[in-house]
């Protein structure tokens, strides 16, 4: 061990500490403990995945992509690298750079359903629906009880106006994971769009229980006319 190195437990401790941070989206405070990571040869791949996906956190397309292909020069075969390459790119709305690389982080780890989430949608950019069809419904054969096959599934359903399929899916991503503020809202949305408010109001009032902090539910439920404090300080009937 050189002078000044904590040593590979510091390092993983920094990996982990990261890691629950970006699960609660605190994306600069996640960057800023990957130091020892980033500095370990046994960490550093990792390490800056992880610090592309803060850096996306932060809409720092540029950066994030540098973060990842920094990953690459380490493991050229790390499918998560390249599907955060791939967001790096869509971001930028380079449409078919991001294809590429989605398409490699799903040929590298085809079971991966967040690198089948990402390809499905950059085919949906592309406005290649059956593509994208064909890459949600595989997210969800990977992942049958991972909301965000779901939530695929949902999105691409939507764009292509199969409202039968996009609500199920989107019920059945929150279903999986009734805490999840990003299933409430993605279901809230679809159903404003449908023109029925009432349900509406019940999904934007779960998912600003499941995440309070989120401004979104407030501001989904004003533009339905239902002001935030009239609704979130008691659970709805059908929470009781």
């Amino acid at each position: 061990m050189s002078a000044g190195r904590a040593g590979p437990a510091a390092d993983r401790a920094a990996l982990a500490r990261a890691q629950s941070l970006i699960a609660v989206r605190r994306w600069q405070q996640a960057l800023d403990v990957l130091g020892p990571g980033l500095a370990s040869p046994a960490t550093a791949e990792q390490a800056y995945c992880l610090a592309a996906h803060s850096l996306l956190g932060l809409r720092r397309n540029r950066q994030a992509r540098a973060a990842a292909r920094q990953a690459l020069t380490l493991n050229s075969a790390s499918a998560t690298a390249h599907r955060l390459l791939a967001i790096s790119y869509l971001r930028s709305r380079r449409l078919r750079r991001a294809r590429t690389a989605a398409a490699e982080a799903v040929r590298l780890d085809p079971h991966q359903v967040a690198g089948l989430h990402v390809l499905a949608i950059t085919h949906l950019a592309l406005r290649q629906h059956g593509k994208a069809r064909h890459a949600a419904h595989a997210a969800v054969m990977a992942g049958p009880h991972d909301p965000v096959a779901h939530l695929t599934l949902a999105l691409v359903a939507d764009y292509s106006r199969d409202w039968v399929t996009a609500e199920h899916a989107y019920r059945e991503a929150l279903r999986l994971n009734p805490g999840s503020c990003e299933a409430a809202l993605a279901l809230a949305r679809f159903l404003r769009q449908r023109g029925r408010s009432a349900e509406a109001t019940e999904a934007f009032l779960a998912a600003g229980r499941n995440n309070p902090a989120d401004p979104r539910p407030a501001n989904g439920l004003l533009s339905l006319g239902r002001p935030w404090s009239r609704h979130i300080t008691q659970p709805s009937r059908r929470d009781r």
